[in-house]
């Protein structure tokens, strides 16, 4: 199970949508995306795998914004810099 869908980082839509399709096994293709229903902003990935991969993929991608990752920068910069008292 993926973790829920976070706004969308555009518009702020509290609506976006998980899409996805497996045509079935073999060499098929298989994809997903989440798509904001409000101002059309998608995240996509297609491949000849496993869906379930996809969908993980697509929803961590959909979730990270790149706040996140400055304050984790910002965090790991604290750490290394703190001493012990």
């Amino acid at each position: 199970m993926f973790e829920p869908l976070k706004p969308c980082p555009f518009c702020g839509s509290d609506t976006p949508e998980l899409r996805k399709h497996d045509s079935g096994e073999g060499w098929d293709l298989s994809w997903a995306d989440v798509h904001c229903r409000v101002c059309e902003a998608t995240i996509h990935k297609s491949a000849r795998s496993a869906l379930g991969k996809h969908v993980d993929e697509v929803v961590q991608r959909w979730n990270t914004r790149a706040t996140d990752r400055l304050i984790d920068d910002m965090i790991r910069s604290l750490n290394a810099h703190r001493t012990i008292v």
